[in-house]
Parts: C-alpha cells; structure tokens; sequence
C-alpha cells in the first residue's frame, strides 16, 4: 500500500479469492468523505471503474487508487484467480459413531460459496450452512455453488450408526439351590448396525 497524507486505501477480501469462470469477485474500498476512486488491473486504470465497488471477472491483480482532499492511496493487491469449483466433505469414507451422539461434517470452504446438505440423496431443509451435524445413519453429500453461476457435488460420506446392547441375564435353571449347588447364568449381547442405510443384527451368547 502506498500512501500520501491522512488517509490509507484497501480492498476487501484482501489477498487471494479464487472464482469459477462467470462468476463475480465483489471488490469493495474502504470510503471517506469526497473520496474519489480508480481501480486497476495489473497496475493499469480500468476504463470507467471509478466507484467504490468492483466486480472482477478477470484473473489479475486489482488495486484501487483513492484520491481524497486529505491526500491520496493505493491499496495493497487482491489477486483474482479462475478455477474451478470442487466440493468435499470430512470426515469422509465410512464414519462410525454410537447411538446418541453425532457427527459433524465439515464441507471445504471458498469465496462466496453457497452449501445444501442431503441425506440419501434428499436435500435436508435448512441445512445449508459449511458443517452438518447428525446422528442418523445415511449417505451424506454436500453441493457447493459459487456466486449462482457455478457448483459441484462431493463424494458420499456414509455414516454408521452402532446402537448400544442392552445385557440380560437367564438363568439356565432354578436359582434357589442348597449350598455346594451351582446354576448356570446366560448372558446375552445384542449389538445392532445401520450400514449403507440397512439394518444388521449380530447376536453373541456365552456362558
């Protein structure tokens, strides 16, 4: 940034932003009284772009001059870039949790990006934020869109549920028995899976 007299010049987002071909990098400078501006692209004035706000379509590095009664100021850089839009989701692959807690997902995160949730390929209302949390089983996959123009769907996390045992006990006999007498007990162990969406139940007994 370079600058003359009171006043400083800056760009918001600062840095790097990363759009899809079509879309829109909303640049905006900071404002002050009877500032005027000029914004430029790899250090050359953008014919007309004289206001506070530029919208970027162009890869390149913009800058904006502002001129004021207080002196003038060229903002650092914020460099535009084009790409495209990827979407992903983590954890991925196979989460397991237990019945009664949850998993949170976490999508990337970009520029001006837009999310929906879906669970077994169902749009989940109102989730619609970078991270889902849930405790039900399913295939989990999120879309990203950027600025309306551009989107792309992740790969399906798929999220087990293990549903805790409830033990029990039977007696294999009768339990009231004279001393130096034994009664066998059975113990049971019930552990139920929902994976890919089915229903599995494993039973285990032993003595």
């Amino acid at each position: 940034m370079v600058s003359t007299g009171g006043i400083t010049a800056s760009v918001n987002p600062s840095g790097a932003v990363s759009i899809c071909s079509g879309a829109t990098a909303a640049l905006s400078a900071n404002t002050g009284t009877n500032y005027t501006f000029q914004w430029k692209r790899n250090g050359t004035n953008i014919t007309g772009a004289t206001n506070s706000t530029y919208g970027a379509t162009i890869a390149g590095s913009y800058t904006v001059a502002i001129t004021s009664p207080c002196g003038n100021a060229t903002s650092a850089a914020t460099t535009v870039s084009i790409g495209n839009v990827t979407a992903s989701i983590s954890p991925s692959g196979s989460p397991a949790i237990c019945a009664g807690s949850a998993q949170t997902f976490t999508a990337n995160t970009g520029y001006n990006f837009v999310y929906q949730w879906f669970r077994n390929g169902v749009a989940l209302a109102g989730a619609t934020s970078s991270t889902y949390a849930t405790s039900n089983y399913g295939s989990y996959t999120v879309r990203v869109t950027q600025g309306g123009v551009c989107s792309a769907t992740s790969a399906a996390s798929v999220l087990s549920v293990t549903n805790n045992p409830t033990p029990t006990v039977t007696p294999q006999g009768p339990t009231t028995f004279c001393a130096g007498q034994s009664v066998v007990l059975q113990a049971n162990s019930l552990q139920e899976l929902f994976f890919n969406g089915k229903r599995m139940a494993l039973i285990f007994q032993g003595y």
